[in-house]
């Protein structure tokens, strides 16, 4: 994709594939440019991004959306020379907004779920009434997007009742920031505990080496994607993501370890060894 700017430099390798099928598939229409229309046949074409498997979770299918395209602006009426097609530029704005979805999102790169968000996101091109007349809207792709982001890993009930708390609690207290709090204290705790000579609880002692990893995780990624190696940046993204799983269930161990109440002294059985007197 020489020549197509700093933007492109940015796409995941799905991405890029999705700018080559919008280019094959407007030469099957016979049309001398790429439209949103385009793009989006090219997205359902590449089959296997998160975009696709979004279109496909709302009954989107590649046969059906080349009909819905070709009854609304029609086939062109000249065969298609090789070489470059340009962009229409509502095409140019739509990857212009992927690139704005990208940093919403908070991402790295552009994949092909950022190119379907910002066809929703221009909202006049062909791609968006084809979509519309669907009853897709960009917020439900975008939750849709954001589902398949995160995945049906444990603690999707908890990651609901999260975003529930969060909506109704306002702006200033997040889970997030809760978790961030309760890593400092952890880290705190253990520097005293160090100094003191006292063992570190198996619990937190698992939540540190989970944040050591995750920053050396998160490292790499940065490092994959200034070198543009987007798969392993995307795989690099996955390993977070079950980082960060793990975090949280790491985290609800420790509170729920630090939760428990401790056995009183005077219990029958509860006193050390060696220290009963002799009768």
């Amino acid at each position: 994709m020489k020549g197509q700017g700093p933007m492109f430099e940015r796409f995941s390798d799905r991405a890029r594939r999705v700018v080559v099928l919008a280019q094959e598939e407007a030469r099957m229409l016979g049309h001398n440019y790429i439209g949103t229309e385009h793009l989006l046949l090219g997205l359902i074409h590449e089959g296997d991004g998160l975009a696709a498997h979004a279109l496909r979770g709302m009954d989107v299918d590649l046969d059906t959306l080349r009909q819905e395209v070709e009854a609304l602006i029609g086939r062109g009426q000249q065969p298609m020379p090789g070489g470059h097609i340009p962009f229409t530029p509502r095409a140019k704005k739509s990857l212009e907004l992927a690139l704005r979805e990208m940093v919403q999102l908070g991402h790295n790169y552009i994949g092909t779920e950022h190119i379907l968000l910002g066809l929703l996101r221009e909202g006049d091109g062909v791609a968006a009434q084809v979509l519309r007349r669907r009853g897709i809207e960009l917020n439900t792709v975008r939750q849709e997007v954001i589902r398949l982001l995160h995945g049906h890993q444990g603690g999707e009930g908890r990651r609901r009742r999260r975003t529930a708390w969060a909506r109704s609690g306002g702006e200033g207290a997040t889970l997030d920031e809760v978790s961030r709090q309760l890593r400092e204290i952890g880290a705190r705790l253990a520097a005293i505990e160090a100094k003191l000579g006292v063992e570190e609880p198996p619990a937190r002692r698992r939540l540190r080496e989970i944040e050591r990893e995750l920053a050396k995780v998160r490292i790499q990624k940065e490092s994959a994607i200034d070198e543009q190696d987007f798969e392993r940046a995307a795989r690099l993204r996955d390993q977070e993501k079950k980082l960060l799983a793990d975090r949280r269930q790491a985290e609800d161990t420790w509170l729920a370890v630090a939760d428990m109440p401790e056995a009183a002294a005077d219990e029958p059985g509860d006193e050390p060894p060696g220290t009963a007197s002799s009768q």
